[in-house]
C-alpha cells in the first residue's frame, strides 16, 4: 500500500511538471514520513468514537482510508502559481 501510495503521489508530480510552462520548478516543504503517517492513522482508526477498528489488516475500508488520508497529509495545490521571478540585480 505504501508503495502504490508513494507512486500515485509522484505520478501527481510529474503530472504538474509535465503539463505546466515552466523554467524553473521550486517545490517547498517535505513529504510527510511514514512512521510519523502510519502513527497518526492507528491512532485514528482505533479511537474513532462512531467506528473504531483494528488496524492491522488491509481491508477495503482500510483501503480506501487510508488513500484519503494519505491525501490530506500530503495534499498537492490545486495549480501551481504561475508569477514571475523577479530579478533584483544583487
Amino acid at each position: 500500500m505504501v508503495q502504490e501510495i508513494n507512486r500515485d503521489y509522484q505520478a501527481q508530480i510529474d503530472t504538474i511538471q509535465a503539463e505546466t510552462d515552466h523554467q524553473e520548478l521550486l517545490f517547498t516543504g517535505s513529504r510527510a514520513t511514514w512512521p510519523e503517517i502510519l502513527s497518526v492513522y492507528a491512532v485514528m482508526v482505533v479511537t474513532d468514537p462512531e467506528a473504531p477498528r483494528e488496524v492491522v489488516t488491509m481491508t477495503p475500508e482500510n483501503r480506501q482510508f487510508w488513500r484519503a488520508y494519505f491525501g490530506k497529509c500530503m495534499k498537492l495545490p490545486p495549480a501551481p502559481f504561475t508569477g514571475k521571478k523577479v530579478d533584483k540585480g544583487w
